[in-house]
């Protein structure tokens, strides 16, 4: 692991793998697919960043899926803005907007959290308003064919 300092304005301290960490990255994204199966609303003290919640929507992308496809999902997440951009099988999260996005979400910390984890009810997100998707319907549905949430797990297992 290694410490960076994020560039104003976050101005944060965030985590990432060394190159040596980067051998395990297939560990930390089983780790981050479990952990959309039990991810819920932040507890009073703790925060939430979006943009760490996208790297979980990486650890659940459909690389078969997306073999032939050049495409951009644009992220707007309370004061957060970032994307996805899928390309020929690949995925990569970035910070900021992306020149002309297929598809825009724009959410609250909550609505974000329905999409991303397992263990919130999306439908119910979007009748309160939490989340819009913006764009064609078969983009929609696309966008969920790429990053399918994992399927909870039984209470028994948390």
């Amino acid at each position: 692991m290694q410490k960076v300092l994020l560039p104003p304005p976050a101005a944060l301290s965030v985590y990432g793998l060394t190159a040596r960490g980067m051998t395990l990255k297939h560990t930390v994204g089983s780790l981050q697919r479990f952990g959309l199966t039990i991810l819920g609303q932040p507890r009073r003290g703790e925060t939430f960043v979006a943009r760490w919640a996208a790297d979980g929507l990486l650890a659940v992308f459909d690389r078969k899926s997306a073999k032939d496809i050049s495409t951009a999902f644009q992220f707007h997440v309370e004061k957060e803005s970032f994307y996805i951009q899928v390309r020929d099988g690949q995925a990569e999260a970035k910070e900021g907007t992306a020149g002309d996005p297929a598809l825009t979400i724009t959410a609250t910390n909550q609505g974000f959290l329905a999409l991303a984890s397992s263990a919130a009810d999306l439908s119910a997100a979007e009748k309160k308003k939490q989340i819009r998707l913006e764009g064609p319907a078969e983009l929609r549905k696309k966008f969920f064919e790429l990053f399918r949430r994992p399927s909870t797990l039984p209470a028994s297992m948390i």
